[in-house]
């Protein structure tokens, strides 16, 4: 009998596909090979690469569109890092989200710079750089090419759609928790290549601080996984794990399962904190519901979002700080190309998995990163925006540079084609950056930019009025009738027409456009605070309580709200009441002059003279030009007969108000009394 053939009883596994960034198992790795003076070259000229476009922004002002809620207009911020700012950076759900990290660090630039806007974008400029040099690094570290991991932190550092994370100011959460993203990646290849324990502890305490800067990192455990399969090479398709060194110089590849199971930290955390996120925008009233947006609505706006990213990353003009969502406007025709156009990239990518790993890798990253931002949880009133591409656009420069490096091999580019497209292609995408950076220059030039490049673009008309508001009134009414004209519904807009003309005195048209402005949107608490004030100046105290108690009832820590219900009740003489609403001002904001007068008003009519003192000398440390708590503190001391305290109290309110006429008679009492 002839020999048995023996069975092969292993897998046959496909040959690994043929890509640049995996070694030979004889060949140098990058650390050893890249002469350390071509990294640091590399990092010299991307950061000059990527600054020099982005120079303006240290001549830009602050801008009336979140900067005032973040930066100028935020007490907790302005108090700079104490003890009770800190506790509140990690206890607070102000603007809808829980991002303490990113409180902290514009907390930090107050105690540097104060309210110089200058040093807020050079370090927004910083980090930026800093994410960008830290993405080369990583990606040298994962797939060994330095050049091509060069141009994709090009591309990320001077894509102008990226501008705007970086020139606003209130987007430090962007640029910040990026920085987190791109550690973590730095980490993961290191942790790749060999693995420890205190590199794995970093890894989660790198990424736990990512999501305390901005959620939006919850898809980079994906990613990671997406990393393992290219260019890490981890993977084990089949229940057979094959020994080969992948890029990481790591030399056992796993199966998907246990590939999951490492990351099993890193999804607790996402969990956590999209668990919070959803806590904190829905307390904070910025998730819209099925009314506002269907979900159909809200689908057909996510595939004309994901093509117009697309679109943008290649040809990036024509960009603005808000892109109206389209809403019911949707054209079906527009829907179904834009879906089979996302199809279409995604099955083609698809198809060459196998031996263009980088192709459904990059796609899947631009299309997963997206997933939180994309709209079918609208948070806010914007159909896309700049800054969600700050990540993702990541996914398609590394398809741009992996493909592009493959076709120049398969065609034998010209090295003089090479020389020259390359930089002509940074040369175009920095000056488009230096251009768009240009238009942030103060709120005036960006909102008239984006109404240029949008058209009917209510918000940017709205906030285009805001910024005439104190400079040209007449100027800021055209612009919120404009606002009106293409969204007759929009609160804000009544609200602001509403405070001009109570600054120009016309009571009867500011209270109409208060009404309005409650009527569009009953949850204006803003629009209910200052009707009540209108409305109890006409004699209608009733009906401002009700609006008082309406603005308490949509935000139960608004305190002005609580001073101003408390002060009417105290004039009805419903002083139990009254001291709780001042009370609790007060304790809301400490240093809230009104309200300690207020509190001084109330002791003294219940006969706590010593209180009441307090009160006042409290109104008068906090505000020393403030002439009706001199007056009413030398009131006090003129029924003391104490009488040259009091003329000094009287005449400091004369020096402060010289048309005081009580103050001026009350001072001649207490100067004929000193005779």
């Amino acid at each position: 009998m002839g020999r048995k053939k023996k069975k092969n009883t292993h897998r046959e596994h496909p040959s690994p596909p043929v890509e640049p960034q995996v070694p030979d198992n004889n060949e140098e790795s990058v650390d050893s090979r890249a002469d350390r003076r071509h990294i640091f070259i590399g990092i010299i000229a991307l950061t000059v690469i990527i600054a020099v476009p982005y120079l303006p922004i240290l001549n830009n002002g602050f801008i009336n569109f979140d900067d005032d809620v973040y930066i100028t207009d935020n007490s907790m911020v302005k108090t700079g890092l104490t003890l009770e700012s800190v506790r509140w950076a990690f206890t607070s759900f102000h603007t809808a989200n829980w991002h303490p990290l990113t409180w902290l660090s514009h907390m930090c630039d107050y105690e540097l710079f104060g309210l110089n806007p200058a040093g807020h974008h050079a370090m927004n400029l910083l980090l930026h750089v800093v994410s960008s040099i830290i993405l080369l690094l990583a990606f040298t570290k994962l797939t060994n090419q330095l050049l091509l991991s060069f141009i994709v932190a090009v591309l990320f550092g001077i894509h102008p759609a990226h501008v705007e994370s970086v020139a606003w100011a209130a987007e430090r959460k962007d640029v910040l928790s990026t920085l987190f993203w791109m550690l973590t990646l730095w980490i993961y290849a290191c942790y790749a290549r060999q693995k420890s324990i205190l590199k794995y502890i970093s890894l989660v305490a790198t990424f736990g601080m990512g999501l305390m800067a901005k959620p939006m990192l919850v898809t980079l455990p994906f990613v990671l996984l997406l990393l393992d399969y290219w260019p890490l090479n981890r993977v084990s398709i089949g229940s057979t794990a094959d020994v080969s060194e992948n890029a990481s110089g790591h030399t056992e590849r796993q199966s998907i399962l246990s590939l999951v199971v490492e990351k099993i930290p890193l999804f607790i955390l996402t969990i956590g904190s999209c668990v919070i996120t959803f806590i904190a925008q829905k307390h904070g009233g910025a998730v819209a519901s099925l009314t506002r947006f269907t979900f159909v609505e809200r689908f057909a706006n996510s595939m004309i979002a994901y093509l117009s990213y697309v679109g943008k990353a290649i040809w990036p003009t024509n960009l603005a700080v808000f892109y109206p969502h389209h809403g019911s406007n949707l054209s079906f025709l527009k829907l179904t190309l834009a879906s089979l156009g996302i199809i279409a990239i995604s099955v083609v990518f698809l198809w060459g998995l196998r031996k263009y790993r980088y192709l459904a890798v990059g796609w899947l990253w631009f299309i997963g990163t997206l997933v939180p931002v994309i709209g079918i949880i609208q948070v806010g009133e914007q159909g896309m925006a700049d800054r969600y591409t700050y990540i993702p656009f990541v996914g398609l420069f590394i398809i741009a540079c992996w493909f592009g490096a493959d076709l120049i091999r398969k065609f034998a580019c010209p090295g003089l084609l090479l020389k020259c497209g390359i930089p002509a292609l940074m040369l175009v995408l920095a000056v488009g950056t230096w251009r768009q950076s240009r238009h942030w220059q103060t709120s005036g030039t960006l909102f008239q930019h984006t109404v240029e490049v949008t058209g009917d673009n209510y918000l940017a008309r709205s906030m285009l009025g805001l910024y005439y508001t104190d400079t040209e009134p007449d100027k800021a009414l055209l612009h919120f009738a404009e606002t009106l004209r293409i969204r007759p519904t929009y609160s804000k807009a009544y609200y602001s027409i509403a405070k001009i003309m109570e600054g120009k005195e016309n009571i009867p048209q500011a209270i109409e456009n208060y009404q309005l402005a409650v009527r569009t949107d009953p949850s204006n608490g803003e629009a209910h605070n200052n009707l009540g004030l209108l409305l109890y100046r006409t004699g209608q105290a009733e009906k401002a309580i009700e609006h008082f108690r309406s603005a308490l009832n949509i935000r139960s820590d608004y305190t002005e709200a609580h001073n101003n219900l408390g002060s009417i009740l105290l004039e009805l003489g419903k002083v139990d009441t009254a001291s709780q609403h001042i009370r609790e001002a007060i304790r809301l904001k400490p240093s809230y002059v009104t309200a300690h007068f207020n509190l001084g008003i109330l002791y003294y009519r219940d006969g706590d003279t010593s209180a009441a003192i307090s009160q006042y000398e409290k109104v008068i440390e906090l505000k020393p030009d403030h002439a009706a708590a001199h007056y009413n503190l030398g009131n006090i001391y003129l029924g003391q007969s104490r009488y040259r305290e009091a003329a000094a109290l009287f005449s400091e309110a004369l020096r402060l108000r010289p048309n005081f006429k009580e103050a001026e008679t009350n001072l001649a009492n207490a100067q004929r009394y000193l005779k």
